[in-house]
This record gives structure tokens, C-alpha cells and sequence, in this order.
């Protein structure tokens, strides 16, 4: 495996509030898996992921633009010729690495499980991606299932950002989050007790070209280890890949975890990059 190298020209922290990052790619069904392939492709993997869980299948999504999207549009009556195979999940020994598999879906997660666990860093999570990916693309191709063709990728860094440094309670997200406000005293509300939101940004090509989305959002929630208040703070890119085979998907990469690294950079307080300890010039 390639050594990971720091990217220089992002805003970066020493201690960012990490708890889970994915990397994803969507790509046309394989018509001709069976479930006893999974099993067979889990052979490959066993030596560093020994422990394999079964969970639904994801949805195939592909972002689009120019299309007015009407109020329940969501709900959807699919005529399917068998049933959906299930989403495989393959954990590595301490649990911290997944892959995730299904016919038309590949992921993988790092996620932190204790408080001590540190965030490895974006280029060490590609490169297993990759090399993971290189994985699938070897085992499709001998067993005949067909060829990898992906339509979507997807990146997403997932935040706790937890009270008691800089902030307590769930109204003190302004604190926290430089697109938020604080009412004024003269303001007609009464307390405000939390706040929740989703933000959406096109993300563009060089030249100009709608690419895919940026989708941030914010909920409240508790820890459930000692019930403090914490922000999920997620960001997410996603959109269509920038060329063909793994160097398109690499490319979307880029894009995509630059807008989620700049943009959490942008949509939190300068007081919070103190917390975090972040390196260079706000």
C-alpha cells in the first residue's frame, strides 16, 4: 500500500471531531451475483476481516439537476423479479474497518468506537478503499459476473461534536456554527431549546458544470455513555464520477472531500477551531 501522505492546502485540525467517514461507489448492478458469491468474495477478504454481518440493501440513487422534485415524490412501487439480496458487512478484528457490499455498492467505513480511538486520516482510508475496490474488480472479472461501471460516488465525514468545550446546552449552537444566530433579546421567541437543519450545495467542474451535491446537516442528540449533548454534525458528497474506472472515482474524491473539509471549516466558529486546534491561518 502507497504511504499516505498530509494534504497541505486544506484547513486541518489536531484534534477534529471525527466519528465516522465513508467512502462509496455506486456503480451498475451486477445482474449476475448470486448470494453464494458473497461468501466467496468474504474468502478474499477473510485474513483482515474476519466478521461478516447481513443488513438491507441500499437504495440505487444518482443525483440529478434541472428536475423540480414534488412533495412525496419519495415513496416509489417497485416490481421486482426476485427479491433484493441483502448488504454484506465485513469487519476487520477490532471492529474500527468495514466493507460493505452489495450488487451494486461498495463501502468502506472507518468509525470510531472509544473515546480513544483517533481519526486515521483521509489518505489512509482511500488507499484501503482503492485497494479494496481492486479486490472486487479481480474477483468480478474471474467469476464472469460482469464489469464494475460506476454511475455515483460518495464521500461522508460524520462529526460528534460534543458539549463542554466552547458550548453546553443545544441552544448554545451558535456557538458552534458560524451560519446560525443567536435571537436577540428584543426578538418575540421564547427560548430557543435546540436547533436541526440541512443545507444543500451544487458542486461544479472546473468548468462551470453541476457535478453533484454537498449535503450538511446538524442534529441534536445525547451520548449514550454519559448523556452530554452533542451536535451530528454530517457532511456528505456526492455525484457522478469524473472519468473512467478508479481514476474517475479518485478525481470525485478530491472534489468531494475538499468541499466537506472547506465547508466544515466555513460553517463552524473560529472559537471551535480553537477546541480542535486548527493548524495555520483561519
Amino acid at each position: 500500500m502507497p504511504k499516505a501522505t498530509r494534504s497541505t492546502n486544506l484547513p486541518d485540525f489536531e484534534r477534529p471531531p471525527v466519528n465516522e467517514v465513508y467512502l462509496s461507489a455506486q456503480f451498475e448492478p451486477l445482474a449476475k451475483l448470486r448470494s453464494a458469491h458473497y461468501g466467496l468474495f468474504w474468502e478474499r477478504l477473510r485474513p483482515n476481516f474476519p466478521e461478516i454481518e447481513e443488513h438491507p440493501p441500499l437504495r440505487h440513487q444518482l443525483e440529478v439537476f434541472g428536475v423540480r422534485k414534488p412533495i412525496g415524490s419519495d415513496v416509489r412501487i417497485e416490481l421486482v423479479e426476485r427479491p433484493p439480496m441483502p448488504r454484506y458487512w465485513y469487519l476487520n478484528k477490532d471492529g474500527h474497518h468495514l466493507i460493505q457490499f452489495q450488487n451494486d455498492r461498495f463501502i468502506h467505513n472507518w468509525r470510531k468506537l472509544t473515546e480513544q480511538d483517533s481519526y486515521p486520516r483521509y489518505e489512509s482510508v482511500v488507499e484501503r478503499f482503492f485497494g479494496e475496490l481492486q479486490q472486487l474488480e479481480d474477483f468480478v472479472r474471474v467469476e464472469k459476473l460482469g464489469e464494475i461501471v460506476v454511475d455515483q460516488c460518495e464521500i461522508s465525514y460524520t462529526n460528534h461534536i460534543v458539549s463542554g468545550s466552547g458550548w453546553e446546552t443545544h441552544a448554545d449552537a451558535p456557538a458552534v456554527f458560524s451560519f446560525l444566530r443567536k435571537p436577540r433579546t428584543r426578538d418575540p421567541l421564547p427560548e430557543a431549546e435546540d436547533e436541526q437543519c440541512r443545507l444543500r450545495f451544487v458542486l461544479r467542474s472546473v468548468e462551470g458544470e453541476p457535478i453533484g451535491r454537498l449535503t450538511v446537516t446538524v442534529t441534536p442528540a445525547f451520548r449514550a455513555t454519559d448523556e452530554r449533548a452533542l451536535f451530528v454534525f454530517q457532511l456528505t458528497a456526492h455525484g457522478r464520477s469524473l472519468g473512467n474506472g478508479m481514476e474517475g472515482v479518485r478525481r470525485f474524491f478530491e472534489i468531494g472531500r475538499a468541499a466537506i473539509v472547506n465547508g466544515f471549516a466555513a460553517l463552524t466558529t473560529t472559537n471551535m477551531h480553537r477546541v480542535w486546534g486548527r493548524i495555520g491561518h483561519a
